[in-house]
């Protein structure tokens, strides 16, 4: 048993992070403390991680994000879609260079993952469209 620091319940050690630091190997704070204290932070610094992500992935800042939407009229640089279609986020994706890391432009969720299922080959892509223009079966109102 161990006494949460924050609710100052005593509970299971079950009921704790283990924290390598402390001497008993457990967080002061109880999982239902830690977790509330993590949504609490969320709620008063919206947007303080994707800030950090995007500085951190891309190496750019969230204006500069904003100034390449705005850039490409606020939506997808591929289908000129306004929605980002991601069911997680409303924000559109970084689309780069996995090896050079340049960034290449803004992509609503559908277009990052076409471009990555096809291992961005324009070989497989052109000869997914050859498919769909040979077979005739294919709508564009999708």
């Amino acid at each position: 048993m161990k006494t949460c620091n924050t609710c100052l319940e005593s509970k299971p050690l079950g009921d704790y992070y283990s924290a390598v630091k402390n001497t008993d190997g457990f967080s002061n704070k109880c999982k239902e403390c830690s977790k509330k204290t993590v949504r609490e932070y969320k709620k008063n610094n919206k947007g303080y991680h994707r800030k950090s992500m995007l500085m951190k992935t891309y190496g750019i800042t969230l204006e500069y994000f904003d100034f390449l939407l705005k850039e490409q009229g606020n939506c997808c640089a591929i289908c000129g879609s306004k929605s980002s279609n991601n069911s997680l986020s409303d924000n559109f994706v970084v689309d780069h260079n996995h090896v050079t890391g340049k960034i290449r432009g803004l992509l609503c969720s559908y277009c990052n993952l076409t471009l990555g299922n096809a291992k961005e080959s324009i070989e497989r892509l052109q000869q997914c469209a050859q498919y769909l223009i040979e077979r005739g079966d294919y709508s564009n109102e999708q």
